[in-house]
């Protein structure tokens, strides 16, 4: 669903039930702050890595 400009930057969730290995109730981490040259290092170094 990344190609659909009515939902374009909303968080969308999966409210089928019994979909896939999914549990119901399941808690999350939710990130609200990063280190922006330590996360873009780490990206960076993933991505140039061959795999």
């Amino acid at each position: 669903m990344c190609d659909s400009t009515s939902v374009r930057g909303a968080t969308l969730t999966d409210t089928r039930s019994g979909y896939g290995n999914a549990r119901l109730g399941r808690e999350i981490d939710v990130a609200l702050d990063a280190d922006i040259d330590a996360l873009r290092d780490l990206l960076l170094n993933k991505l140039s890595s061959p795999a």
